[in-house]
């Protein structure tokens, strides 16, 4: 009996401690399973705040590209025209091109509205002047008034033949280099751009000089077209371009060698002569250019040295 009850405490004793064992692994167990949780939740939180974070800064830098996109310069190609704060009045994808060493321009038939915008705008807006950027290249022979200029005077008259005011027109040449890949003709030399009326320039433009000397290169057979008379056309031209109405008298001087008679037919020859250069090079109305002669009444040097005698032999312009 002794030998009984020493068994069933051994065997309550050591079911107890089973039993605490069990229950403390057990506890342990669920508290490292409690851990590996949370550190899993915050993987986990931590990778969908990476996705959030990636989110967003994908977000950002979409939407900053498109700012990008959206807030940048604009794209100007072909033919376009701009007002005085860049914005874009029109923009065509064809450009006016041009001949190199001529004066020679080419507007595709796409381009036909740009003149009635150009005039629209002109109209809306009579504050604004238009500058026309006529681009010529160093490269270029050597002309004057330079090729650039003269490219512009071509746009200017189909401009005012449109209906814009010739004082709001200014031909602003553009030097540069030109790539033209190997050909003759060079593409988008003009563009077009609006800036504030300068009012000093347009009362300078109504002033003209009252009379011109030049003195053309003569010949046996008459008067040899040279440079004076190609810069009087130009000069002329622009005269009248700014003020339509006026009048232009060409009056031929002489020395006064030989007879008075004679002299004044020759000085009136001279003079003929030309008027004819100034209208067929010009283009000017025949009614706004006459021709007279003094003949050897009014020099402007002594006639007994050759240097006076040269220097009254000349061409008087005057302006009316």
């Amino acid at each position: 009996m002794k030998n009984f009850l020493i068994a069933v405490t051994v065997f309550l004793i050591w079911s107890v401690f089973g039993l605490w064992l069990y229950s403390w692994i057990q506890s342990d167990a669920t508290s490292n399973e409690a851990n590996n949780n949370t550190t899993e939740t915050e993987l986990v939180q931590e990778k969908d705040d990476d996705k959030k974070n990636v989110s967003v800064n994908d977000s950002k830098h979409n939407k900053q590209e498109v700012g990008e996109e959206d807030s940048g310069k604009k794209i100007q190609y072909g033919l376009s025209a701009v007002n005085e704060q860049g914005d874009l009045i029109f923009n065509f994808s064809e450009g006016i091109s041009t001949k190199l060493n001529t004066t020679e321009i080419d507007v595709p038939s796409q381009l036909i509205d740009f003149k009635y915008k150009l005039y629209i705008y002109s109209t809306e807006h009579p504050d604004e002047e238009l500058h026309i950027e006529s681009l010529y290249s160093p490269k270029e022979n050597l002309m004057n008034p330079n090729l650039g200029v003269q490219r512009g005077e071509k746009i200017k008259n189909i401009l005012t033949e449109m209906g814009i005011s010739v004082e709001k027109i200014v031909i602003r040449p553009v030097i540069k280099g030109i790539d033209n890949d190997d050909s003759d003709w060079v593409n988008n030399c003009i563009q077009f751009a609006f800036k504030p009326l300068d009012m000093e320039r347009i009362k300078l433009l109504k002033t003209t000089p009252k009379s011109k000397v030049i003195y053309p290169r003569y010949t046996n057979s008459g008067i040899m077209a040279n440079s004076t008379l190609k810069e009087l056309v130009v000069e002329i031209k622009g005269y009248i371009s700014n003020n339509p109405d006026l009048m232009v008298e060409i009056v031929g001087h002489t020395d006064n060698i030989g007879n008075g008679i004679d002299n004044y037919k020759m000085g009136l020859k001279y003079a003929r002569q030309v008027r004819w250069y100034l209208i067929n090079k010009g283009g000017f109305d025949p009614n706004q250019i006459t021709a007279s002669s003094k003949g050897e009444e009014e020099p402007i040097e002594s006639n007994n040295t050759s240097n006076g005698r040269t220097a009254n032999r000349r061409i008087e312009i005057k302006f009316k």
